[in-house]
Order: C-alpha cells, then structure tokens, then sequence
C-alpha cells in the first residue's frame, strides 16, 4: 500500500470532530432536545433524539461501573478478529463483521452487514473506520476529568480507498458517529467511571417512521451488557498475551504516522479547550 498517504486514508481534522463530537454527545447534560426512555432501571440512563425529520437519530445509554479504565484502551488496540469473531457467533442479527484494513494501531476498516430483525426492511450494512482515543486532563462544560477513554466508529466516504461494495440485497446504512466512551471526573476512585454508549445512524432506505420509534430506546440498552461483559476486557487482553500478541493483520503505517496525527491532536485540543471555555462562559451569562 505504499501509494497511498496516510491522510488518504484517515482525514485526521474530520476524525477529530467526529471525536470531539462523540464525547460531547456523552458528557453532555440531558435537556429538553432529549426523549427519555423508561428503562425500568434506576442505575440505566437512556435518552433518544430524531436527527432533523429525516428517520436519522441519535440514541445515549449511560451507567456507572467500577474497573480499570485503562484496560479498555489496551483493548482497544488494533488489528485483532478475536472482537469481531465473537459478535458474528453471538449476535444473531449480525451476518458479517471483519477488519477490511488495518491502518495503524488506533485505526482499522471494518466492514459488517446485519439482518434488520424485521421481515419488511431490507438488511444493512456499512463500512467504516473504528478507532481508539485517550485523553487526560479534559475539561467539558466547567467540569475536570481525569480520564476519558473510547472506541469509535464512523462510516467512511463513498469514494474512500477501502469503502466495499453494498452486499446484495442490502442497503447502506450511514454511522454518523458510535461508540463507548468511559469518563473517570477528577476526585472519582481510581477504578470508578461511567460509561456512555453512544448511537448515531442514519439508517437509510424507506423505514416507517414507528419502526424506528420502536427499536431507537432498545439501542441504548446496550450500555448494559457492555458493563455485564466487562469481564471479558480482562479475559481477551490475557489470551491476547498468552498467543505473544499476535495480530492477524499487517498495518499500512507505522508509529512515526501515529506521532503525526498525536501532533494536530494536540494542537486541535487546545483550540478545543478554549472553544468549551468560551461556551462555557456564554452559558453563565445566559
């Protein structure tokens, strides 16, 4: 792959939105805009909105868990199948899932289709890029956080290099933006976080409306068996260990790619940093 750049492949400013737009979407208070799902749950927060009037919508699961935070980002870290492997076996729904591209350690191709679970609307699938993020010392909204830790997703361009072709019979669905995303505030024990699993899609195709007013809260329920299968973080991390962290694919760029992109990161969260401060001031006049 030695024709392609590393910017034809992941747009570093376009990533760094999407990033900073997840972690808004997380940490972010629930107002009005925010449809309030009863999860029968006093430890499960779920809140749903509909994008525009399109059938697009965006959907927040939220819970608190104790653990090592710093374990998922390892976890996180690219170019292993033994993730995807096990959601192809155990989620029924899902008919495919694969690394397409492994990019560099924090960056990786996927591509996945799903059944839709209901016998009137065609199957979706979709290709994107699945990455991992870490900061530390982040100040959203006034409030300090120690910690943030996620795995995102997000669909790639139509004309992207690796964007595969729609499966027959399936439509292409649109990940505007996915993820878990673990938040530690300053002055939390060390192994206490919450964690948020966000949903943005557009699902394209013709969907009635109550379809997706029907299965849109059920999305945010996932936030629970994220916490419930916590364990296996641990677990996949030590049988990763006992095969000498083999991964089952070459990446295209090497860690001097990575200290590129780590070098607009930093410069963009300063800008981030004063863009919150400033809205943050606005908000106190108001």
């Amino acid at each position: 792959e030695t024709q392609y750049k590393y910017e034809d492949i992941i747009d570093v400013e376009y990533e760094l939105q999407k990033r900073k737009a997840l972690i808004s979407i997380a940490l972010q208070p629930i107002d009005s805009s925010w449809t309030v799902h009863n999860t029968k749950n006093a430890n499960i927060s779920v809140v749903y909105k509909q994008i525009g009037t399109s059938n697009a919508y965006t959907v927040r699961g939220t819970m608190r868990m104790k653990g090592d935070i710093d374990l998922y980002y390892k976890y996180g870290e690219c170019g292993y199948d033994d993730v995807y492997d096990r959601e192809v076996k155990e989620d029924e729904l899902c008919t495919e899932q694969r690394i397409v591209k492994l990019v560099d350690t924090d960056h990786q191709i996927i591509y996945r289709s799903d059944n839709s679970g209901y016998w009137v609307i065609a199957p979706r699938d979709f290709t994107t890029i699945r990455g991992r993020l870490k900061e530390t010392d982040y100040v959203f909204n006034n409030v300090k956080y120690k910690k943030i830790v996620a795995l995102f997703v997000y669909s790639v361009p139509d004309d992207h290099a690796f964007n595969m072709p729609v499966k027959d019979g399936h439509v292409r669905a649109k990940l505007i933006n996915c993820g878990h995303v673990l938040s530690q505030k300053e002055g939390c024990d060390e192994n206490e976080f919450e964690v948020s699993y966000i949903l943005s899609m557009d699902p394209a195709g013709m969907i009635p409306q109550w379809i997706v007013n029907q299965f849109t809260p059920n999305e945010g329920m996932e936030v629970q068996v994220f916490v419930k299968n916590w364990h296996r973080v641990a677990s996949t991390l030590k049988e990763r260990e006992q095969n000498g962290w083999k991964k089952q694919h070459k990446a295209m760029f090497d860690s001097p790619q990575q200290q590129q992109q780590q070098q607009t990161e930093k410069s963009l969260k300063q800008m981030k940093l004063k863009d919150d401060t400033d809205e943050s001031k606005e908000q106190c006049k108001d």
